[in-house]
């Protein structure tokens, strides 16, 4: 019998020919040094293999409980994931010398009728399964917040060692000196024993991955680079060391064959150097390998279509270069025109509609406001000439809403600026 513990296990890893424990009984221990280290064990059965691609950790040893909670430290259903907090008779009291480490992980256990009961807060992610096992998803701070999405590391994780060319992988957030954070996958490539898989040469690509990601995450958690490594750098403990990640190489390529051959090139590749703040892009050059992402790639599409070429964001993702974006681009005839002031009566849109329908007593009193803090110095003809204009360009800050006894509200668009908009007050 093996006893496993200390990184999460995968099922691949005990796949005979490859695994060095052959045929023996394997159990997948798991518990941290506050508890006792093994509280949690899950003995491998040769029938579960195809259910996930991770080894669950199990359930609970004698005298030790095992709770999933949210933030608000309430269970969470089944299949739902959340914390992992250990009780039972193998918490440890706490840190020596560490009282503030102490009181953060170390709690009160709401579950519990015993006085002085206490919980340990692990900082794992997990989630029980149908069958009542725990599985381990990872840490609870591998969920970072991206472009304003929050994001589980864990799980883009797990579908990237889904590919069949993925031996193991890590995702992280990097900033490389740039305001804006991305996503960036590491991945160590198979090294040849599965039938198919060449070890001389690396047969996956950023593309594969990419594709591999977009067809099971959406789009905000696809990494926008990725790092092909022989081998994850470890600790001297035998964990993956983080910080000696490499940054992705986004300096674009150089040589003949790869500047721009036409106008639509060069205005694209110009528009690339400059939403990537890059010196030069090539025409060979891929838009997510050098830096770009789904929110960069809006910005592209935009400053394509001032410059009179017509590119979508979905034509940006299926053609990654410059040279293929140009061959499916259009051209655009930009037409200056002015419909002038919007006036007159407006349907009411099916939302609208359905506000009057509830019948309030004061509907306008259902609103939002939002209080500014002006710097000392501003120019307050300036501020009134703003507001003036604001309510000319945008014709639905200059609508009003009328109803008549016995009739349906109707709304209107006043040609004239209303007064009364802006006021002083020292």
């Amino acid at each position: 019998m093996w006893v496993l513990g200390g990184e999460a296990l995968k099922y691949e890893s005990l796949e005979p020919g490859r695994s060095p424990f052959g045929y023996a009984r394997i159990v997948n221990e798991y518990g941290p040094t506050e508890t006792v280290v093994g509280c949690c064990v899950h003995e491998v059965q040769e029938q579960e293999r195809a259910k996930s691609a991770s080894v669950p950790i199990g359930r609970p040893i004698f005298n030790t409980q095992l709770y999933v909670v949210d933030h608000d430290m309430e269970p969470v259903p089944l299949g739902v994931a959340g914390e992992l907090l250990i009780g039972g008779a193998g918490v440890g009291r706490g840190y020596v010398n560490r009282p503030d480490l102490t009181a953060e992980r170390f709690v009160a256990n709401p579950f519990s009728r015993k006085a002085g009961e206490r919980l340990y807060r692990t900082g794992d992610r997990a989630r029980y399964r149908q069958d009542g096992t725990l599985e381990f998803l990872g840490r609870m701070d591998q969920q970072v917040k991206v472009r304003g999405y929050r994001i589980e590391l864990g799980e883009i994780e797990c579908v990237l060692n889904e590919h069949p060319c993925v031996e193991q992988s890590i995702v992280l957030v990097r900033e490389d000196g740039s305001a804006a954070k991305r996503l960036v996958g590491y991945v160590v490539r198979k090294n040849g024993t599965e039938p198919g898989i060449s070890p001389s040469s690396s047969p996956v690509s950023s593309d594969d991955l990419r594709a591999h990601l977009a067809e099971r995450l959406p789009e905000y958690m696809v990494p926008a680079a990725f790092v092909v490594l022989d081998e994850m750098p470890l600790t001297l403990n035998g964990k993956v060391d983080r910080k000696r990640l490499p940054s992705p190489e986004t300096r674009p390529s150089e040589g003949e064959g790869n500047e721009p051959r036409n106008r639509t090139e060069e205005i694209l590749c110009r528009i690339w150097a400059e939403v990537l703040e890059l010196e030069r892009v090539g025409i060979h050059d891929s838009f997510f390998e050098v830096g770009g992402d789904s929110i960069l790639s809006i910005q592209v599409v935009a400053q394509a279509r001032e410059e009179g070429v017509d590119v979508t964001p979905k034509q940006l993702f299926e053609c990654q270069t410059v040279a293929r974006l140009a061959e499916v681009s259009g051209s655009l005839q930009r037409v200056e025109s002015e419909q002038g002031v919007v006036s007159g009566p407006v349907p009411l849109a099916p939302i609208q509609s359905a506000f009057f329908q509830w019948g309030l007593v004061k509907p306008q009193h259902y609103n939002q406001s939002m209080l500014l803090e002006v710097k000392p110095g501003v120019d307050s003809e300036v501020l009134e000439t703003v507001v003036t204009e604001l309510l000319r360009h945008h014709d639905g800050l200059r609508m009003r809403y009328s109803a008549r006894a016995g009739r349906e509200w109707q709304q209107s668009c006043e040609e004239e600026i209303p007064g009364g908009v802006y006021e002083r007050r020292d």
